[in-house]
């Protein structure tokens, strides 16, 4: 469930930052940003590596492509998925 829940999470930040191209009022733009921030900065931290394969885009700011943005996304939620099964142990049956 933990892994759902952190994809989800990034998935739901990726789309609210793409939102914003469609213009909210500022105040939902400022809630929006500051619940995605966390998110954004976990992708944008992939930018080294990926720039030389080709896998970013975006001109004023590097972003991963979305296949890249996916393979991050699935990475991370396997990570979360690891640490809670490590943390509360195996369900029991």
């Amino acid at each position: 469930m933990a892994a759902v829940i952190t994809a989800a999470y990034f998935v739901l930040s990726i789309g609210a930052v793409a939102s914003f191209a469609l213009g909210p009022p500022r105040w939902l733009e400022q809630c929006l940003s500051v619940l995605a921030a966390p998110a954004v900065l976990l992708l944008l931290v992939w930018n080294p590596m990926l720039r030389p394969l080709g896998l970013t885009s975006g001109e004023w700011v590097a972003v991963p492509s979305w296949p890249a943005c996916l393979l991050i996304i699935a990475i991370y939620a396997s990570l979360v998925y690891g640490l809670a099964r490590l943390l509360c142990g195996r369900a029991r049956g």
